[in-house]
């Protein structure tokens, strides 16, 4: 089972999007377009309203509501996208004879081709690690799922633990990783119903990009490459996947 990022993206009325009046920003829409389309690997650093005329105006839309909230928060070239250039340019082939294995689709590292680059949640010479919590965490675990429902709850703070953002850093996330593993040929299936602090005011988390916060979950797709939908509102709560 996985559920990992894979969005294309919905068409739009071209009168909506700003970067239709420079050509050059038009080559650069059709491009992050087309990439994204093809490749479903990576998570794109281009919000959902970025190219709107009217910054109230949602000018591209996943075509799986699960990843909306995804659109727009990478900060820096994700491994997908790593993966997708080393492949564009060959680079791999500098490692073609290091005998170097790396699991769950880690590649040779060009620049050490002893090491293995992973795809976010997993870490190690070959990617064969559960990623360890990060900041001290004391937090994350992997777990066996079985026949009937089970129950997974983590309580305690994640992050600076507040509004401030400049106690955060995007590029270097509080972060705790679990795996959930079945038999070869079983299907996982979950139940997200509570993301937040106890006896919160409205939807605190709802923000782009799960700006605050929330839950990345990776596994839906056959791929370990892309990066994950990101959960931090109540619309997207309590729906069995």
């Amino acid at each position: 089972m996985a559920v990992l990022l894979f969005w294309e993206f919905q068409d739009v009325p071209l009168s909506l999007l700003d970067g239709w009046r420079h050509p050059c920003r038009r080559e650069l829409v059709l491009n992050a377009m087309r990439c994204q389309n093809s490749a479903a690997e990576g998570q794109t650093i281009f919000g959902a309203r970025f190219f709107a005329i009217n910054q109230r105006d949602t000018v591209m839309h996943a075509r799986n509501p699960d990843y909306q909230l995804s659109l727009g928060a990478a900060i820096g070239p994700m491994y997908g996208d790593v993966y997708e250039m080393n492949m564009l340019y060959s680079c791999y082939d500098r490692c073609k004879d290091s005998g170097t294995v790396c699991k769950n689709e880690g590649m040779p590292n060009p620049n050490n081709c002893k090491v293995c680059q992973c795809p976010s949640g997993f870490e190690g010479n070959d990617c064969s690690q559960r990623q360890a919590s990060s900041h001290g965490l004391k937090c994350g675990e992997t777990l066996d799922a079985g026949a009937d429902w089970q129950i997974l709850e983590s309580n305690g703070v994640v992050g600076a633990g507040n509004y401030d953002s400049r106690q955060g850093n995007r590029s270097d996330p509080y972060r705790c990783t679990w795996h959930i593993t079945a038999p070869e040929g079983k299907v996982i299936e979950y139940d997200v119903t509570f993301i937040g602090t106890k006896n919160q005011r409205n939807d605190m988390l709802c923000y782009p990009v799960c700006y605050f916060g929330g839950l990345k979950i990776k596994g839906h797709e056959k791929t370990w490459k892309p990066e994950g939908m990101k959960l931090c509102c109540a619309k997207q709560l309590n729906k069995i996947r």
